[in-house]
């Protein structure tokens, strides 16, 4: 089991990309997007920290345009996340513009 305070450690950067990576596909499979931007804000955290040199696994974060693609998917999907608030039982489906950002996003996460 893996939690999230054993990788706070800075030797545990390509983890915890990696971790939230794979949280974000998580609960994109569920339609929880207001997780899905907590997992890109731990990312983007993570990316812009100090400490950070970009030498995650394959360089995907080592250019500026990359690092704002995170902050862009985390915005996209904060905006989404009224959308599916269950406990308001609306759906993506019922509102056509999050239906169509959600659609434009969920190609990128495959």
């Amino acid at each position: 089991k893996i939690t999230e305070g054993s990788l706070t450690k800075d030797d545990c950067i390509p983890q915890r990309i990696r971790f939230y990576e794979l949280m974000i596909r998580y609960h994109s499979h569920f339609e929880d997007f207001f997780n899905m931007s907590k997992s890109y804000m731990k990312i983007y955290d993570t990316v812009f920290a100090e400490k950070f040199d970009g030498s995650v696994a394959d360089g995907r974060y080592a250019t500026l345009e990359s690092k704002l693609a995170v902050l862009a998917n985390l915005v996209v999907f904060l905006i989404l996340a009224p959308a599916c608030d269950k406990s308001d039982g609306i759906k993506v489906d019922q509102d056509e513009r999050a239906k169509k950002l959600w659609e434009e996003r969920k190609s990128l996460l495959s």
